[in-house]
């Protein structure tokens, strides 16, 4: 992802899911993650991540305070990082969606 697309303010909702998507993107998903504060929904699923692109992920969260939905579902982040990264979400937003996660889809509802 250019760094364009991280300084976009008005970009709210992303997809990239099943684009065969791999840890390059992951590093600039994390990033956009981490920096772009309107967006609000971001959708990745079906893509080749790793536990490793979960923690970053996971550690970009910890900046961002916007993000109300992540589907990671499919994407071998890792269960503890799946875990993390509901929580954060949950603990940063009010109002917030479902967040989907995990290899079976699993809801998990955060508010």
């Amino acid at each position: 992802m250019s760094a364009p697309l991280q300084a976009n303010q008005s970009l709210q909702r992303l997809n990239l899911s099943a684009n065969e998507l791999g840890p390059q993107t992951a590093l600039s998903l994390a990033a956009l993650i981490g920096t772009n504060q309107t967006v609000l929904d971001v959708a990745v699923a079906a893509n080749a991540f790793t536990a490793e692109d979960g923690k970053q992920l996971r550690e970009a969260l910890e900046d961002n305070r916007t993000l109300r939905k992540l589907d990671l579902r499919l994407c071998h982040v890792g269960a503890d990082n799946q875990a993390s990264i509901a929580e954060l979400l949950h603990s940063h937003s009010s109002g917030m969606d479902f967040n989907q996660l995990g290899m079976a889809g699993m809801l998990i509802p955060t508010r």
